[in-house]
């Protein structure tokens, strides 16, 4: 579970599946350098994805199967609004 980071990271967390207790991902928080909002993981999920808002611009992460870490997809790409939320969907 990936949520918005207090400093514009992205904070991650594994749940327990019996007890529902979190913890860290290990390199949790991950930095993205700006303010993100309305991370949302992609129907494979392999990949998550966040508006930055004050860039206009959304950023991508992949997500590491084994760990749950995320690692920056390149560069931002650049909106000509601010991303207030995100929807994916799987396009048959």
């Amino acid at each position: 579970m990936q949520q918005q980071g207090p400093l514009g990271g992205l904070l991650g967390f594994n749940v327990d599946p019996n007890s529902g207790a979190l913890t860290s991902i290990p390199g949790s928080p991950f930095s993205s350098g700006s303010f993100l909002g309305g991370p949302t993981v992609e129907p494979s999920g392999r990949f998550l994805f966040a508006g930055d808002e004050p860039n206009h611009t959304i950023v991508g992460f992949s997500i590491d199967s084994a760990t749950g870490a995320l690692a920056a997809l390149g560069s931002p790409a650049p909106l000509s609004a601010r991303p207030i939320s995100l929807t994916i969907v799987k396009v048959p």
